[in-house]
């Protein structure tokens, strides 16, 4: 502002004047790379070429000023899987083709009753049957467990987190569904939060109030999250 630059628009202007040679402009953001398109396409691509799953202060650390609008919108890509907090692209997937049959067939078992059925409840039976799948895939819990079910069997068996179900089977309220997720976990994003309610229109008057309600079980570690008592003892 001592300079008389009061916006991220016109501080791109007198870049592009005086670093045009040296760097390419795109209208949010610059770059080095000529074949960045798009800073979506950026973060799916630093994403797919890491082996193991990427924590999202590590996005925030290489893409300084991305905002979580820009990793949500990033981390939402169908070849994206959520792992709590961490992503990993579907490229790295150890998974051969009989292990996806023998996997597909336990789901068929489970879902059979015509219920929906708990992520935990199916991760935990998976474990038991086939011990190696998940944790070769670094998935350790049944959150990230359930995001490689849901790419693999997404057009087979109906996924509303953290229920499985048969196509076609009436899994709970949204609120229910809320309150389930944010239990099966030991620490939750108010973004996480926020982004439930804007995908299955469910409104929540106050996030805060919301969070003070579940101080059975979490408390707030700052104003972005909320952890469970248990991880902080």
């Amino acid at each position: 502002m001592k300079r008389g630059v009061f916006n991220k628009y016109y501080l791109q202007g007198i870049l592009r004047e005086f670093c045009s040679d040296k760097y390419y402009f795109r209208r949010d953001y610059i770059s080095k790379d000529a074949e960045a398109t798009s800073l979506y396409a950026s973060v799916v691509n630093f994403i797919k070429k890491s082996k193991y799953p990427v924590q999202k202060q590590q996005i925030k650390n290489t893409f300084p000023g991305i905002t979580e609008i820009v990793i949500n919108l990033s981390v939402s890509d169908p070849e994206v899987l959520n792992y709590f907090g961490a992503y990993l692209h579907s490229s790295r997937l150890v998974i051969s083709s009989k292990e996806q049959w023998d996997l597909r067939h336990i789901l068929i078992e489970i879902v059979s009753d015509h219920k929906a059925h708990h992520g935990t409840e199916v991760y935990e039976t998976i474990q038991r049957q086939m011990p190696t799948v998940f944790s070769q895939n670094s998935a350790m819990y049944s959150f990230s467990a359930f995001s490689i079910l849901e790419y693999l069997f997404r057009d087979t068996f109906q996924f509303s987190r953290p229920y499985i179900a048969e196509l076609g089977v009436e899994i709970g309220r949204p609120g229910e569904r809320l309150h389930d997720l944010i239990y099966s976990g030991d620490e939750f994003a108010i973004s996480d939060i926020k982004e439930f309610c804007k995908e299955h229109r469910f409104q929540i008057q106050s996030l805060l109030d919301y969070g003070n309600a579940c101080n059975d079980r979490f408390f707030w570690r700052d104003k972005y999250t909320i952890v469970s008592i248990e991880q902080c003892q």
